[in-house]
């Protein structure tokens, strides 16, 4: 059982006996909801990590230039 570190945003029931759930600006990919999708960090990144374990395996920045 994972302890959620924040307000839950969103739940999923996998089978009979099991439910997932992740805190906001995360979501789970199907089809056995063992990763999560992140966003909302300061550095712009997107991440998708382990669901049982909140290792992080890829990290996606996206860069953006405001200059004209």
């Amino acid at each position: 059982m994972l302890e959620l570190k924040g307000a839950v945003g969103q739940i999923i029931q996998g089978d009979r006996h099991t439910v997932f759930a992740v805190e906001q600006n995360k979501a789970l990919v199907p089809p056995n909801y063992s990763r999560y999708l992140a966003w909302g960090f300061p550095d712009m990144s997107v991440r998708i990590g382990y669901y049982d374990s909140d290792k992080v395996t890829v990290l996606a920045s996206l860069s953006l230039s405001l200059s004209r």
